[in-house]
């Protein structure tokens, strides 16, 4: 949690950047592929899913899901989990499974603009 309090820190010390077509279709993309995960798919399987619908590294990949999951984008629910339990490099969703999919209330919070 202390490393993506970090990460937001700094970016709020960043200057207004304009949003484009591409980011709202990369942002698209990355929610169609959420819906697309199979009910037991671990939050390293969306993050292959992503790999091509985001130009990032491995690592930008698993911080910016760890940022969805403290914002609670990325929130598991209160169904019954199918996946096995696993070490896993996660913190804010290590228990999420492709069946919670997307809050979207939370994603209507952040980027309600651009939905």
């Amino acid at each position: 949690m202390l490393y993506c309090w970090l990460d937001l820190e700094q970016l709020s010390h960043e200057e207004s950047v304009s949003v484009s077509d591409e980011d709202i279709a990369i942002l698209h993309n990355l929610l169609r592929a959420v819906e697309e995960c199979g009910d037991q798919e671990s939050p390293r399987h969306l993050e292959k899913r992503w790999k091509d619908l985001l130009p990032s590294s491995k690592h930008e990949r698993d911080v910016l899901m760890e940022v969805w999951g403290y914002a609670g984008i990325l929130d598991p629910q209160d169904t019954p989990r199918t996946r096995p339990s696993r070490d896993d490099d996660f913190f804010s969703m290590s228990e999420w499974q492709g069946s919670d999919g997307y809050s979207r209330k939370a994603l209507a919070f952040y980027f309600e603009e651009y939905l």
